[in-house]
């Protein structure tokens, strides 16, 4: 649960996760979409890697190093 916390008034706020997506989108054709199971994981890999950079940095924040975030 996240506190947020403004002018000395403290509230819990419960946070959905981000969704993830079905399939992507091909750059060249738009109308065309391959499901999430036809890439590879290094395909994968970079894609989620260029999210969270892409999520980090338009909330101006940087990233915690893997060991200290609990992430694995």
């Amino acid at each position: 649960m996240k506190r947020l916390e403004k002018m000395g008034i403290s509230i819990g706020v419960q946070i959905k996760p981000f969704r993830v997506p079905n399939a992507v989108i091909d750059a060249e054709k738009d109308e065309t979409t391959y499901p999430l199971s036809a890439l590879s994981s290094e395909v994968l890999e970079r894609l989620c890697e260029q999210f969270t950079r892409e999520v980090f940095e338009k909330a101006g924040k940087r990233r915690l190093p893997q060991e200290a975030c609990g992430c694995d």
